[in-house]
């Protein structure tokens, strides 16, 4: 939805739970020295300034990545997500880098890497930002139309974000046909699809057909920050992770909890496999 802004948001506690689980998958396919094409769908600018009006109008980076850094005693994965943070923005606390930026910082030569970006404001930062940089392609265009033209990747190995904003009820339609359409491509590739936790519950169909439909086994992650209240309002983040790396299945329901609390003095944490049976 064009009229989006992800600069009012950025940082918040689901940004964080977010990179934190993609840079955990993307880091250990890495381990293979194979290449792999990364796809981010509604990449954004790229970079946000904290110390700005929109970020400072919501304030939410306060509850999210500036509480992080206050806790000094994190899992693994967590302190490498935030070493990762601090090393791209210089550790001064006052920007935060979205995912383009945490992907880009990570590409090997071999990587590719694809950004969509609809919202020509935000396009034209997102290319200022990474102008000149070979493995790097920018879009603007519609993400899920990109995961149409572009998918299977010409590499091995292949990656894809999808975290659309949902302001729209139709997104999580669109969301369920894109990632079906890109497992009828290709079901080797690794697919990580945020969605926010509402009192609506508009996220629950979604799961229900991509539970459905012969996909891969998926991980549900959710972390909570509060209890709902009302008709709106987000309280929670959400992350399927489809196709999800050993290490994420054996070790991310421990570290996820701990995230979770170290969010909110009233965290929850909840870890489901879909599929277990086939992993």
């Amino acid at each position: 939805m064009l009229s989006y802004q992800h600069s009012f948001h950025a940082g918040n506690f689901a940004d964080v739970h977010k990179h934190t689980i993609l840079l955990d998958v993307f880091r250990y396919l890495q381990r293979k020295n194979s290449a792999i094409t990364f796809y981010d769908t509604h990449a954004g600018r790229g970079w946000y300034d904290l110390d700005g009006v929109d970020a400072n109008k919501t304030g939410e980076y306060l509850d999210g990545i500036n509480r992080l850094n206050a806790d000094h005693d994190h899992p693994e994965a967590v302190a490498k997500y935030l070493n990762l943070v601090r090393d791209i923005t210089g550790g001064a606390g006052d920007s935060y880098p979205g995912s383009p930026m945490l992907v880009a910082d990570q590409l090997r030569d071999q990587d590719e890497l694809h950004l969509a970006e609809a919202h020509p404001g935000e396009f034209e930062q997102l290319r200022e930002l990474l102008k000149n940089i070979d493995p790097i392609h920018i879009h603007e265009r519609d993400g899920f139309e990109m995961i149409k033209g572009l998918f299977p990747p010409p590499t091995p190995r292949g990656m894809i974000l999808i975290d659309p904003s949902y302001e729209q009820k139709e997104e999580y339609q669109w969301v369920a046909k894109c990632v079906k359409g890109a497992y009828r491509r290709w079901q080797k590739a690794v697919c990580v699809v945020w969605y926010p936790l509402l009192p609506a519950n508009n996220h629950l169909k979604m799961i229900d057909e991509l539970s459905q439909a012969g996909l891969p086994p998926m991980i549900r992650s959710e972390i909570s920050v509060r209890d709902p209240e009302g008709e709106r309002g987000m309280y929670g983040s959400g992350m399927l992770i489809i196709n999800p790396t050993y290490s994420l299945v054996q070790e991310g329901e421990e570290w996820l909890k701990a995230l979770a609390e170290s969010l909110s003095d009233e965290g929850k944490s909840s870890f489901k496999i879909i599929g277990e049976e086939r992993l």
